[in-house]
């Protein structure tokens, strides 16, 4: 296994301009070689904390530009784990690599709650089917949310509502993206990209008849389908346990007679 490129910052105090802030570059060091790009954030000398490689908290908006630092570290490391050269990483970085794969997956581990991280790698796992891993900036284009759609709609079989939710999720991706400070609002495949239309649907509930139906099926154990109903079965007599919640149910959660946990979403127990 090839060895983790290292990833720095630097500020180009030589880069003066004439209101007295310098460049921050990224720095990638791979094999004896070295790559750079900008960060485009800039700041004073003195307000640069050289040790720690971030803006100064007494500097104006270090809050803003070290939220960026952090983003584009975050790239830069996700990127390199699969880099051969320094190259490679800072090509991630400007676009010619796998920027919103990168990107995508930086901000999932950043995610609190554990169902959205599952939510957004399952949705990755649809544009890399589609697209390829990784996925670069510049090929997340509007015709390409149009062929994952597709994707999901034939050959998938995802109805028009859970499209959306999908493209949503996409979606919102990107406009944390714009937030961050990593892609322009302009540029934004979404721009000139029509979402799904929301279907209305119509639902009932099962009656507790079809409720023991389902609990009687002889389905063999350890099964995909038995796995599915046992599920389904605990989070109705659950009372309506959340999927996030019954994914972390264990055989600590069983105390004597009674199912006990800690909600994802509320987290109440």
């Amino acid at each position: 296994m090839s060895p983790i490129p290292s990833i720095t910052f630097q500020l180009r105090a030589d880069k003066l301009r004439d209101d007295g802030t310098a460049p921050i570059r990224i720095r990638a060091y791979f094999g004896g070689r070295s790559s750079y790009c900008s960060t485009g954030v800039r700041c004073r000398p003195s307000h640069w904390n050289k040790k720690k490689s971030r803006v100064k908290g007494s500097a104006p908006l270090a809050a803003i530009h070290n939220r960026r630092l952090d983003n584009i570290y975050a790239q830069a490391i996700a990127a390199s784990y699969e880099a051969n050269t320094s190259a490679e990483v800072i090509a991630t970085l400007t676009g010619g690599g796998a920027s919103f794969s990168a990107y995508a997956q930086a901000t999932a581990e950043k995610m609190k709650a554990y169902g959205q991280r599952m939510k957004t790698a399952a949705v990755m796992r649809k544009v890399h089917a589609v697209l390829g891993e990784p996925v670069s900036w510049r090929a997340f284009t509007p015709e390409a949310l149009r062929k994952i759609e597709r994707y999901m709609r034939e050959e998938l079989g995802n109805s028009a509502n859970t499209a959306l939710i999908e493209m949503g999720r996409l979606r919102a991706l990107v406009n944390q993206a714009i937030r961050d400070g990593v892609v322009k609002p302009g540029d934004s495949p979404f721009v000139r990209y029509q979402m799904p239309r929301r279907v209305p649907t119509k639902r009932r509930r099962l009656t507790i008849d079809e409720l023991l139906k389902i609990a009687d099926l002889d389905l063999e154990a350890g099964t995909p389908q038995r796995v599915a109903r046992d599920v389904f079965l605990i989070a109705t007599f659950g009372g309506g346990v959340r999927i996030s919640d019954v994914l972390l149910l264990g055989p600590k959660s069983i105390k004597g007679n009674r199912l006990e946990y800690q909600a994802q979403k509320t987290k109440k127990l």
